[in-house]
């Protein structure tokens, strides 16, 4: 093998949920004590592989062990889809006993699957709080999720949802996009109080904001264009999305030459 040299050079790589030891404490603080999941070793197994296709971008393959899997064997109550399975998944360092995988970016992890209402409430901060914040700003602890929040957009939010659900309601929206589709197709998560603003947003109704458990959930979306034409940008989030880290040492070989 040739001898390594010390560079640094950009990896992209699909951002997902992931919990290194220094931030156990916060977590279970937010969260209470985790529960992994009884899964079987063939199951984590599969998990790992899916997640480091991921890693390196292979994601029309991982989706198609994804479908693969689903279709042959119904087990641990597969999410939805498997853009709901990134946003479900959480890797959790580990430095104790007990089962566990290598990943690029940690020695040694466990798999954690979350609920969508779980996965949910640690991707949002409710707009109450947002609002008493003068450059409004979240960051999930899991680091899946970094927003920058327009406080004019969230003003004009302000105003359609009453004050009574100011706390209940969580931003920002979060929209699944199919990535394997041509087209612009998004599954939307949340809850019904987050499906009407989204309603609202995109003018599917002119229903008063406190029948918003009667109205219909709309949970697929084909376009969001109209968020963009009245100039909603910064209140909801399409994942999954790639983020860039830094790799430090490579190897001398052909492919890194310029």
């Amino acid at each position: 093998m040739d001898s390594p040299i010390v560079e640094w050079h950009p990896w992209d790589r699909i951002k997902l949920r992931m919990l290194p030891v220094s931030q156990h404490d916060t977590f279970l603080a937010l969260r209470g004590t985790p529960l992994f999941r009884d899964l079987s070793i063939k199951t984590e197994i599969f998990m790992q592989r899916l997640v480091l296709l991921t890693w390196i971008e292979e994601l029309d393959l991982a989706k198609k062990f994804w479908e693969e899997e689903k279709e042959q064997n119904h087990i641990w109550g597969f999410p939805v889809s498997f853009e709901d399975f990134l946003f479900r998944v959480l890797i959790w360092e580990r430095l104790g006993p007990g089962p566990v995988y290598d990943y690029p970016e940690f020695r040694n992890v466990q798999y954690l699957l979350l609920d969508e209402e779980e996965a949910f409430k640690l991707s949002t901060i409710p707009l109450s709080e947002l609002l008493k914040m003068d450059k409004p700003h979240f960051s999930s602890i899991d680091g899946l999720i970094t927003v920058d929040f327009n406080k004019q957009e969230l003003e004009r939010i302000a105003k359609i949802v009453p004050d009574r659900y100011k706390e209940k309601l969580r931003l920002p929206l979060i929209f699944l996009r199919n990535i394997r589709s041509i087209y612009d197709e998004y599954r939307v998560v949340g809850t019904k109080v987050e499906n009407m603003l989204l309603q609202k947003l995109l003018k599917l109704t002119e229903a008063p904001f406190d029948t918003y458990d009667k109205i219909e959930e709309k949970r697929e979306l084909i376009s969001i264009s109209m968020l963009r034409r009245r100039r909603f940008d910064t209140v909801y989030k399409i994942l999954p999305e790639s983020s860039t880290i830094w790799l430090k040492i490579t190897y001398q070989n052909p492919i890194w030459k310029k």
